[in-house]
């Protein structure tokens, strides 16, 4: 990345150089498209690994990779659980269009990518899901991604599960503690399902 350049940014402005990663996810090796400008452009990071190990996987229905950079964790969704409806969003241009590569070599049967801001996004098509994904954008600050996470919420289902992952040094008991404490407990349920390699796995249920 250049200087001034986040995998955040909408428009990337660093080359535009494809290349392939390689990963063992789910007991499985997938290779997927990838390049600079994007969230972990050279290997898949160990919090989306350690996020897709201890996923929860609905059975049916609609899921969302939420900041999805080049679709690892719905790619790998997709493989595992055909049946799903997956959506990816991201506000990087770069990284959805690597998600779409990525979609296309591993024939994924039903997906939707959105690039944007995905509050917009949400608001406007009012979708809802049996499950969200999320690895928040630590760079953006903690203020930031806490509200991210609030505002996903919103778009579960009842009975749907938000899983987060946050390395933590960089805060995930803060953020655990945070959630439980200002959520509506009547509405929502909180609680950690894993920590592994530095990170913690929370889920966060839409109370049915």
């Amino acid at each position: 990345m250049t200087p001034n350049e986040h995998y955040f940014s909408s428009i990337p402005n660093s080359p535009y150089k494809i290349t392939i990663i390689s990963a063992i996810l789910c007991n499985q090796i997938f290779e997927l498209y990838s390049a600079p400008g994007v969230f972990s452009s050279r290997k898949v990071d160990t919090g989306t690994s350690v996020l897709l190990k201890n996923a929860h996987i609905p059975n049916h229905g609609k899921i969302l990779d939420l900041g999805c950079g080049i679709g690892v964790i719905g790619v790998v969704i997709g493989v595992l659980h055909p049946n799903l409806e997956i959506h990816f969003m991201d506000i990087n241009s770069r990284g959805t269009e690597l998600t779409k590569l990525n979609s296309e070599k591993y024939n994924l049967k039903s997906y939707t990518i959105y690039t944007g801001d995905y509050v917009k996004i949400l608001e406007k098509n009012g979708f809802y899901y049996d499950t969200i994904y999320f690895n928040p954008p630590i760079r953006l600050g903690k203020t930031i991604y806490l509200n991210q996470i609030v505002f996903a919420t919103q778009y579960l289902k009842f009975g749907g599960i938000m899983q987060i992952v946050i390395k933590k040094k960089l805060g995930a008991e803060s953020v655990y503690d945070h959630l439980r404490k200002n959520l509506d407990e009547r509405l929502y349920s909180i609680k950690i399902i894993a920590k592994n390699s530095g990170y913690w796995v929370f889920a966060l249920q839409k109370n049915a």
